[in-house]
């Protein structure tokens, strides 16, 4: 994967995007915890969540497959790292365009580490 943007968010402190031919990821440090809703979640075909721990925080993993993509983009997903008060510390979201990516995607998840709380 390559670095693609440093573009960011306002409310962020820091953003990177990285994409290839079949994964694009965006990665942001940041405490706006801005989401999908529950209800949204649960529509969702293939919908997974998981709360694990990664790098020391807790963190919460949701994936879906979507129907609207005109890229070929279908599965979606998002980490959200939370620190010991409860707070957002960073969200990484990516798309990618098959089942296995997508497990490629969580491991990338996975991978993260040195985030500040």
């Amino acid at each position: 994967m390559h670095l693609r943007s440093t573009e960011r968010c306002e409310e962020c402190a820091w953003g990177s995007s990285y994409a290839d031919e079949r994964i694009r990821l965006h990665a942001t440090y940041t405490s706006w915890n801005e989401g999908y809703s529950k209800d949204y979640l649960l529509k969702q075909a293939e919908y997974q969540n998981e709360t694990t721990e990664i790098a020391g925080k807790k963190t919460r993993i949701d994936s879906w497959r979507t129907s609207d993509s005109s890229d070929g983009f279908l599965y979606i997903a998002e980490a959200r790292f939370f620190g010991a008060d409860g707070k957002l510390v960073a969200r990484f979201s990516a798309s990618s365009k098959s089942q296995s990516d997508l497990e490629t995607v969580k491991q990338i998840f996975r991978t993260a580490c040195c985030f500040k709380s």
